[in-house]
């Protein structure tokens, strides 16, 4: 079996995390698997958690105490935190992975040819009381680069991508644009493997998703919160998605053929002049299979937040 190394960022999790790590420990199938976690700067009892798991794990387990950053950035930086590994993962604090997770993700990727992989799972949602809200069957997203720079509907828990995936990701690892500018971890990862390689979508569930309050999206936790949320996408979250293409084709142009790179210096530079904005709203590759969704990035286009 390959060397797999997880990487988790923690914040404030004391009181389901344990849970969580312990479900990644019992894989199945997996012989060789490794835990890093960042502590985006917690004020309750998640580090002193980690490191009793730690001492139950000492070989399994590398635990890095950071200061607040965000979990954007804390996922990035975990990408130089790593140990070297064939495969990586992402994972949230407050989930529950099923025992073959790893290692359907691992058996799926092997039959992929492309050096630059990425396996994207489905999952179950659930309540804190594991009641299922819904199912997220991701293999129905049109699996395509130009679907995910409409809206990312991927779950980065669900994410595991190869060493050369993680290697491209990691030349971003410092980024350090504002919040609102921010690409979310499994975005940009999602943007390296489809530019670079590969993407597998599973329609197979592995992970028991957790809905707590706190949690930041939207699936399960309300209409009044997906409300808020999807207000933040279109309004205050500021060039994220053009600001990543811009990035992709400076810094990993090498990797890219011809045709990505001309996609993504026309999501770059849409400002530029109304004849490209509305050349990227005619542009067909711009679909995501929900109305909603793409119309939103519509809006986006036209006041300039995309």
């Amino acid at each position: 079996m390959k060397r797999i190394e997880i990487l988790m960022s923690a914040y404030n999790g004391d009181k389901f995390i344990g849970e969580q790590i312990e479900s990644i420990m019992r894989q199945r199938g997996v012989d060789d698997l490794h835990l890093t976690i960042r502590d985006d700067g917690s004020s309750d009892e998640t580090v002193s958690v980690i490191k009793k798991l730690q001492q139950k794990y000492p070989n399994a387990i590398s635990v890095h105490v950071g200061e607040n950053i965000g979990y954007r950035k804390s996922f990035l930086r975990l990408l130089d935190l790593a140990v070297d590994a064939d495969y990586y993962g992402f994972a949230d604090q407050d989930d529950f992975w099923k025992e073959e997770k790893i290692f359907r993700a691992v058996e799926c990727l092997e039959k992929e040819k492309s050096g630059i992989k990425l396996y994207v799972g489905s999952l179950k949602i659930v309540d804190s009381d594991m009641k299922e809200i819904a199912d997220k069957d991701i293999s129905r997203i049109p699996n395509t680069l130009g679907s995910l720079f409409t809206r990312n509907r991927f779950a980065g828990c669900t994410f595991v991508f190869s060493k050369a995936c993680k290697e491209m990701a990691q030349r971003f690892a410092s980024m350090n644009y504002p919040i609102e500018r921010m690409p979310d971890h499994d975005f940009l990862v999602a943007a390296c493997a489809y530019a670079g390689g590969s993407v597998v979508l599973d329609d197979q569930e592995n992970i028991l998703h957790i809905r707590h309050g706190g949690s930041v999206t939207s699936g399960g936790n309300g209409l009044k919160k997906r409300i808020q949320i999807e207000w933040n996408y279109v309004f205050n979250r500021k060039e994220a998605a053009s600001t990543m293409a811009r990035e992709l084709i400076n810094t990993c142009g090498d990797l890219m053929d011809e045709e990505t790179t001309l996609f993504l210096e026309e999501l770059a530079n849409y400002k530029k002049t109304w004849e490209r904005r509305l050349k990227l709203l005619r542009n067909d590759k711009m679909k995501t299979g929900i109305p909603i969704c793409d119309l939103e990035t519509k809006v986006k286009i036209v006041i300039g937040t995309y």
